[in-house]
């Protein structure tokens, strides 16, 4: 595995990671101004161009007048058809690029909430949200489930995507979204609260956790060749904490770098791990 080498300085939060840039830029368009029309490729209904971004984008405004329930907005994602989704503070947007159509606990009573934290989208197409901080629902084939709150999730709890899968983190355990199925890593492999997943460019899977330092699981953990359901048993290849370098055992956030270097926002600083 790779070295720990400290850089200075202490992090509030990582605010760089390709996740956060992403998802920041692209509220940003919504609630400041709209997107380019996604699927029906037309002209775009809200107000005219602002200005432009960057050369020969231009910038439109969608808000409550041109069709959105509220201009409080805390996510945004395509699902597998093309069409963009927009999670807000009263409801669920999808929109074609020429109508936007809410969904509400009034026209989806299965809904557990009207508040939504954000939207990810997963390998298999499907969406998934969370809503009302105990509640992660599914979207695929036109229908939404709910997971029940039973589930051990908690308003802490929040979405990862790495390049294979789909996670649950925070509550009691990490857990794998495989499909329409949600299972637990034991607490025999992982015994700690978790924030934050990745995969390294060796296919290593990386954990972040509330007060254990990082738990570094082989290769391909938690995945199968065939699609089936994976072995949830596996041991962590290696153990992070402060005897390698760590500043601290709560590790907040990971962020793989192109070379392969993997960054990590603890409570007492910013750590670099890179290969050697």
């Amino acid at each position: 595995l790779p070295a720990v080498r400290l850089r200075e300085g202490v992090l509030s939060k990582l605010a760089s990671s390709g996740r956060a840039l992403l998802a920041s830029t692209l509220l940003l368009l919504i609630a400041a101004g709209g997107v380019v029309p996604v699927r029906a490729q037309m002209a775009p209904r809200g107000e005219p161009a602002l200005g432009t971004m960057l050369d020969g984008t231009a910038l439109h405004r969608w808000t409550i007048r041109d069709g959105l329930p509220t201009n409080s907005l805390t996510g945004v994602a395509y699902d597998a058809e093309g069409y963009l989704w927009v999670a807000t503070n009263d409801g669920l947007v999808r929109y074609d690029g020429a109508r936007m159509v809410i969904h509400t606990r009034a026209t989806h009573p299965a809904l557990p909430a009207n508040r939504f934290a954000g939207i990810v989208t997963a390998p298999d197409g499907a969406l998934w949200f969370h809503s009302d901080g105990r509640y992660f629902v599914r979207y695929a084939d036109g229908a939404f489930t709910v997971l029940p709150p039973t589930l051990g999730v908690d308003r802490e709890s929040s979405l990862r995507r790495t390049p294979d899968a789909l996670w649950i983190v925070g509550g009691d355990a990490l857990r794998l979204i495989h499909g329409a199925d949600v299972l637990r890593v034991p607490a025999t492999s992982l015994p700690h609260a978790t924030f934050d997943v990745v995969r390294d460019l060796d296919r290593r899977l990386w954990v972040a956790t509330r007060d254990g330092g990082i738990y570094v699981f082989p290769p391909d953990a938690y995945t199968s060749a065939d699609g089936s359901t994976p072995s949830m048993d596996v041991a962590p290849e290696r153990i992070l904490g402060v005897d390698d370098g760590l500043p601290s055992l709560d590790v907040r956030e990971l962020a793989v770098g192109p070379g392969g270097t993997v960054w990590a926002a603890t409570a007492a600083g910013l750590v670099a791990l890179s290969p050697t």
